[in-house]
């Protein structure tokens, strides 16, 4: 059911990627020297804006989730433990190293997932 998910946002991002190069080739249909150079553009700007969002919102992440953290009581030396594993061994570590901070550890994780958005 989950791969049915990616197939949909893959094909709605495929679409919306394309749809602004056609726009452009209809704009400047008059002068057809000038559409390579729209098309280039527009594509540069979707990749630079992507980067640039992308950096900010890790940025956004991870500041909201060392404060998190830190209002749970962790400790910088248990933080590092508990981020250098991952976002995958998240749940493995907290369970192994603080089983009575689990859920608030969780929750750490959702409150700075939910504040990039």
């Amino acid at each position: 059911m989950a791969g049915s998910g990616l197939v949909i946002q893959g094909l709605g991002a495929g679409f919306g990627m394309q749809m602004s190069s056609i726009c452009v080739q209809l704009e400047l249909k008059d002068t057809p020297s000038l559409v390579p150079v729209g098309i280039a553009l527009v594509m540069f700007t979707q990749y630079l804006g992507a980067t640039v969002l992308q950096v900010i919102a890790g940025a956004v992440f991870n500041s909201a989730l060392t404060s998190q953290l830190e209002s749970i009581g962790l400790t910088t030396p248990q933080m590092a433990t508990l981020l250098g594993s991952g976002l995958k061994g998240v749940r493995a570590v907290a369970d192994k190293n603080f089983p009575d901070l689990l859920n608030p550890i969780l929750e750490a994780y959702n409150a700075a997932i939910t504040r990039v958005f």
